[in-house]
């Protein structure tokens, strides 16, 4: 693929990413958690599909590959993604989108402690600074106290994709 192709993707995906939280608070308004995630599902699941088939020229996978596509779907997209939304409908979007931005912390937490990646030092007292600046942030807007439920579905949420994240 071209630079400019490639650029384009991350670009779009930076697009859809940021305006992500805003459309879920306001599909949520219509729809339950569980709905919307599954009606986001079906309209991304053939486009995929397409994006896939044009950019491999296939859509053969190998059978001992199925298990492991299987565990990741379901803790990666079924469940983050039904998580994800309960977050947006039981806090702020800025909370959500901030609570759900820590998840690099436990990715990396789970990628050392399965031995994926080195423990440092550095990534130690970077994931505490990251940690403490998105505690600041909740707590300094009093969203904290108000949001709770929200807030830690947000953080469970952050867990849930650490741990899709380093699944091999």
């Amino acid at each position: 693929m071209r630079r400019w192709g490639i650029e384009l993707l991350i670009l779009s995906v930076v697009i859809i990413w940021g305006i992500n939280y805003t459309i879920a608070k306001y599909g949520l308004l219509e729809f339950t958690a569980i709905e919307f995630t599954a009606l986001r599902m079906m309209a991304a699941a053939p486009l995929l599909l397409l994006l896939t088939f044009f950019i491999e020229k296939s859509l053969y996978m190998e059978r001992k590959d199925i298990p492991r596509l299987i565990i990741v779907s379901t803790v990666g997209i079924v469940l983050y993604q039904t998580l994800f939304m309960e977050t947006v409908q039981y806090t702020s979007a800025t909370n959500a989108s901030l609570l759900i931005s820590i998840s690099p912390i436990f990715t990396t937490l789970f990628a050392i402690f399965l031995k994926q990646e080195k423990f440092s030092s550095r990534k130690l007292v970077g994931s505490m600074i990251a940690f403490v600046g998105a505690t600041l942030v909740l707590v300094a807007g009093h969203s904290l106290a108000s949001s709770f439920y929200g807030n830690g579905i947000g953080l469970i949420t952050s867990i849930c994709w650490g741990l899709c994240a380093t699944k091999e």
